[in-house]
């Protein structure tokens, strides 16, 4: 994979989910920002799914960023106002240099 630093130019904020204990003994999350950092738009697209017996659109964003020890499947991501969670991450090239993101929009949001 060939990354032009000039083609990382979305600002992304990657966020992880704190569990928050309460006051009677419940527990919920809370997110706090890991980083905000530079990355490369891949490809905006949908895919259909079913949710609640109704056909939708999911809208996914993959993207590219650098690579980062601290970034893992499960945290979200947010874009231009939209809250995407994180499919996956993977080090496709195996050189610690860079990170591929699968994410998916998170509906409602």
């Amino acid at each position: 994979m060939s990354v032009r630093i000039g083609s990382m130019r979305h600002r992304v904020t990657v966020e992880r989910n704190d569990p928050v204990t309460d006051a009677g003994g419940g527990s919920s999350g809370s997110w706090s920002i890991v980083a905000t950092v530079w990355a490369r738009i891949n490809d905006y697209g949908t895919s259909p799914s079913t949710h609640a017996a109704r056909a939708a659109e999911q809208a996914s964003l993959q993207l590219t960023i650098r690579h980062r020890s601290d970034v893992v499947a499960g945290m979200r991501l947010t874009h231009d106002g939209a809250i995407y969670r994180i499919r996956s991450v993977a080090d496709s090239e195996q050189r610690g240099r860079y990170l591929e993101l699968s994410c998916e929009k998170v509906a409602g949001v």
